[in-house]
């Protein structure tokens, strides 16, 4: 028997640059959890961006994290 994936969920994850008062700066991650699993890589990176207009960090990357139930079929 062959074992499946079933994708469950997805969650987009930030990676912003924040400057500190010394003048260095830290990696800070912000999560977006639930998005829908028939969301398309472009919708989700369109998200990523808006909320990099939003903010005053810059965001220095994007990622998809995905939760898959594994089916013995």
């Amino acid at each position: 028997m062959a074992v499946t994936k079933k994708l469950t969920g997805q969650t987009l994850r930030m990676r912003n640059v924040k400057d500190m008062d010394d003048g260095k700066t830290k990696n800070v991650n912000r999560d977006v959890s639930k998005i829908l699993t028939a969301a398309s890589p472009d919708a989700i990176l369109a998200v990523a961006g808006a909320y990099d207009a939003l903010t005053t960090m810059t965001m220095e990357s994007a990622y998809v994290v995905t939760s898959e139930e594994l089916i013995n079929g």
